[in-house]
């Protein structure tokens, strides 16, 4: 038998007698695992609800017609602060969308703060 099927039938055992110690944690825990998730699960209820009744009194939205938390935002933004008659949304025709696509495509931007322990006794502080 060479090193590396040995090493990988060791890596197998000891995966299984692993995977053998969490099953017997889980069973023996199993309850207060339950006990647990069902709390957790309320308590989350609990705390979408309130959330759901904040925002329907500040800014009559229902959280559950939004599946994001950027498009609730968005949706906040454009009811409470923006003014589409001074700013309207400027929707590009497809040469336009076209032009922009391609100037966006690939490319990467970097930023390097220069730094150095060495000390140049003739450089300006």
């Amino acid at each position: 038998m060479n090193t590396g099927s040995y090493d990988n039938f060791i890596m197998k055992q000891v995966f299984y007698y692993t995977n053998q110690a969490i099953i017997l944690c889980l069973a023996s825990t199993k309850k207060s695992l339950l006990d647990y998730m069902k709390h957790d699960i309320l308590s989350l209820g609990g705390v979408m609800h309130k959330a759901q009744e904040i925002y329907w009194k500040l800014y009559q939205i229902d959280i559950e017609s939004k599946i994001t938390l950027s498009s609730l935002a968005l949706s906040i933004f454009r009811l409470k602060y923006y003014d589409v008659s001074n700013f309207p949304i400027h929707i590009p025709n497809k040469n336009e969308d076209t032009f922009i696509r391609r100037a966006y495509y690939g490319g990467h931007t970097d930023t390097y703060k220069p730094y150095s322990e060495f000390k140049d006794k003739h450089a300006s502080s």
